[in-house]
């Protein structure tokens, strides 16, 4: 099933799980998206720039590639998500959680990390040059070959 942008927005309102679907490549640039529910989604390079995400959880959910720029994921949650690739570059990263995710290569440049935790993510080669780092926890999170010049 292939659900659009809007209808997914007026779900995702209406409190419904989000689950089981194929949306990749989909366009949810500056929408409404906060207190979302997401489960095993293939999210392959959807577009969240400009997003509200307040308070989501994304579990299981497949989002290489993925544009959060200047996204808002004030308190959202990443379970065991595999964003290799993601953009994440001048969004609002504050007591967000990433748990068991794979976020190698993924841009993280030019943002305040503010009481993020990563938890058992894989981080390799991913680029956190000029972020402020404010009670920020990588947990078993190896950051090899990490960008974190100007940090």
């Amino acid at each position: 099933m292939t659900s659009k942008p809007e209808q997914i927005r007026q779900r995702v309102k209406r409190g419904e799980l989000i689950a089981g679907e194929d949306l990749h490549g989909l366009s949810f640039a500056g929408m409404d998206l906060a207190g979302g529910m997401f489960n095993e989604l293939n999210l392959n390079g959807v577009n969240f720039s400009d997003c509200d995400l307040r308070d989501s959880v994304f579990s299981d959910c497949r989002l290489e590639h993925a544009q959060f720029a200047r996204a808002n994921l004030k308190q959202t949650a990443f379970n065991q998500c595999v964003m290799a690739g993601g953009r994440f570059s001048e969004s609002h990263i504050e007591l967000t959680m990433f748990n068991g995710c794979r976020l190698e290569q993924s841009d993280f440049s030019r943002l305040s990390l503010n009481q993020s935790h990563w938890m058992s993510c894989q981080l390799a080669g991913a680029n956190f040059s000029a972020t402020q780092h404010d009670r920020t926890t990588f947990y078993e999170s190896p950051l090899d070959g990490a960008d974190l010049s100007h940090t």
